[in-house]
């Protein structure tokens, strides 16, 4: 069982950490980590987060062979009319 400070000292940390992310000046990301740590893989927070950042990686991403070929058969297109 985790402790009540120790709980509460992840999720400000963790808080921080989102806050961190958005202002300049503050590492963000280092605070979400800790907060994270101390959180622990099985609290609720940490598998949502975690969950999410899963999902978006894991989204089919842009065939980049066939974008370079349109682009170089657009190239190709615009060269021919000058």
């Amino acid at each position: 069982m985790m402790s009540f400070a120790k709980k509460i000292v992840g999720m400000i940390l963790v808080l921080v950490g989102v806050t961190g992310v958005f202002l300049p000046l503050m590492p963000g990301v280092i605070f979400i980590v800790l907060g994270s740590a101390l959180l622990g893989s099985n609290h609720r927070l940490v598998v949502r987060v975690t969950s999410m950042v899963r999902e978006h990686w894991s989204r089919d991403k842009p065939d980049f062979p066939k974008a370079e070929q349109a682009k170089a058969k657009n190239h190709e297109h615009s060269n021919s009319r000058s």
